[in-house]
């Protein structure tokens, strides 16, 4: 989630944002440390670094106060910080976060919203965050969820009981409000809606500190909790209900692959994202997205979405797991559109649809007919039986290592009568094959034959490690649920003692188990 403060962003999004494009590294370190103002503000870094630099240092760049609004926002909020009421003559000069990195003393806080009333909510923030629980009663807000979210926060990490006043007080209305926006930065009264804890609220402590994961509390009420590792998830287990309360605005990084994986396996999940995102999109994620949802219709034998006028683009590879269509569903794939013709023939390897197989290589010669017309009018020895003619040109190291993998061997009889010396042609991928189906079969996906990964007190890792050929897509979020259920028996003292100290952030299954061993013969 994004800064509170006049827009600056979290410290990961700066650095990212200071490899790119021109910038003076040396005025954005001086804007940072407050003692330096850059010499130009072409470059978004520079305001960026700028804007840090006075919400951290008072005194820092009065001059540039009046020359841009977020300017004057940030040395407005570094003024009540520092227990200086401004004059803030237009909205645009009224900053949102009025807490970080200081909070306001009780007495300025006072003073503050008998100035500008319009800032009682502002204040009512700042006061769940220091604890004034005495101030926040005097002002008597309507009980509003990101003030309980940052009060809980404050009361539970900092042991605040004035924090705690004010979380109980809130939580015992029978109706709570939205009415700050931490996404757009903004208070409105006026549009107030009735509304749970959801983990929308940049809190303090998430500035400061990395958040810890508490029990929860009730069922509507989201618990304090990394409140992003829950949309991962959610989106992973493709969890509609789950997913579409907790989703922000705009996508985390990994989330889109954490949908792709949930609609792979959930068909529900699919349908709902179908209504989410155009028919053909045009941003890459989206595109892997309707990818992801052509595949699990035609797992769930849907083929009404699928026209010859389809972009290649959006058709899948991935089309036999976690489900394997019925025959005749990839039978008639592969006549609507013959550029999946070899998708089919290996989904037929998978379900061990021996009759589809047979047809559909017999049917090759009609569905290539330019082709097998051109071929069978060169000079040569001509094939004695027609339906081996697809596999004697097209048959490639993917479809040959599925053959072999199968249990049944009549796939593997009908590649080598096509291509006698498969064996050796096609054992190896190509060197500059880049398809992930040349390096995957469905055994290692529906059986898959590894120790689980650990990485125990920060288990959701979206994107930590291919999982599986979601169409090339790295789809994984880690092995959560072991982490889950260990959590408890190995502490963070002994984690730390035995893997991070050593250089090392995960932890085989067996070394695991040799910790557990190690704590029960202590």
């Amino acid at each position: 989630m994004d800064l509170l403060f006049d827009l600056s962003p979290d410290e990961q999004e700066e650095e990212d944002k200071l490899r790119v494009g021109k910038y003076d590294e040396e005025d954005c370190k001086a804007a940072i440390q407050g003692i330096g103002i850059p010499k130009t503000f072409d470059e978004e870094v520079h305001r960026l670094c700028t804007i840090r630099g006075i919400r951290h240092h008072y005194g820092f760049a009065q001059e540039l106060r009046g020359t841009m609004p977020e300017f004057t926002r940030a040395l407005n909020a570094r003024d009540i910080m520092s227990g200086v009421i401004p004059t803030m003559a237009s909205p645009e000069e009224v900053p949102y976060c009025i807490w970080y990195p200081d909070v306001p003393a009780e007495g300025t806080l006072r003073a503050l919203v008998q100035r500008y009333p319009d800032m009682l909510y502002h204040v009512a923030r700042a006061c769940a965050v220091a604890g004034y629980a005495t101030l926040y009663m005097e002002l008597d807000p309507v009980p509003e969820v990101h003030i309980a979210e940052e009060a809980g926060y404050a009361s539970m990490q900092r042991g605040s009981s004035g924090s705690q006043q004010i979380y109980q007080h809130i939580m015992s209305q029978r109706v709570k409000f939205e009415i700050m926006n931490d996404y757009t930065r903004t208070v409105n009264i006026n549009a107030r809606q009735i509304a749970s804890l959801n983990g929308d609220t940049a809190v303090y402590a998430s500035l400061t500190a990395r958040t810890k994961v508490y029990g929860p509390r009730d069922f509507k009420n989201l618990p304090f909790i990394n409140k992003d590792k829950l949309i991962h998830v959610a989106a992973y287990n493709g969890e509609i209900d789950r997913y579409a309360r907790l989703r922000r605005p705009h996508m985390l990084k990994h989330e889109w692959a954490m949908v792709v994986h949930g609609i792979y396996h959930n068909p529900i999940f699919a349908k709902w994202w179908s209504t989410q995102i155009p028919e053909h999109p045009q941003d890459k994620h989206e595109i892997n997205i309707r990818r992801a949802i052509n595949a699990r219709r035609i797992m769930s034998n849907d083929l009404s979405w699928l026209t010859p006028n389809t972009p290649g683009k959006l058709l899948p590879d991935l089309i036999w797991f976690p489900k394997v269509a019925d025959a005749t569903t990839y039978e008639k794939l592969a006549h609507r559109r013959p550029d999946m013709f070899e998708e089919c023939l290996r989904a037929c390897i998978v379900a061990r649809y021996t009759y589809t197989w047979d047809a559909l290589l017999r049917a090759a010669p009609e569905l290539f007919k330019e082709q097998f017309a051109h071929d069978s009018s060169k000079r040569g020895p001509k094939l004695e039986d027609p339906k081996l003619w697809w596999l004697t040109k097209h048959a490639r190291h993917g479809l040959w290592m599925e053959a072999t993998a199968s249990p049944n061997k009549h796939f593997q009889t009908d590649i080598l009568a096509a291509v006698p010396d498969a064996a050796e042609k096609l054992d190896v991928a190509h060197p500059n094959s880049d398809w992930w189906g040349d390096y995957f079969v469905a055994s290692e996906l529906y059986l898959p034959h590894r120790s689980p990964i650990i990485r125990l007190h920060d288990p959701v890792q979206p994107g930590a490690r291919d999982e599986g050929p979601y169409d090339g897509m790295n789809c994984g979020i880690g092995d959560v649920d072991i982490a889950l259920f260990l959590g408890d028996a190995i502490s963070k003292e002994t984690w730390k003692r035995e893997v991070l100290d050593e250089g090392f952030t995960t932890a085989y299954l067996e070394d695991v188990w040799d910790m557990l061993d190690t704590k029960q013969s202590d």
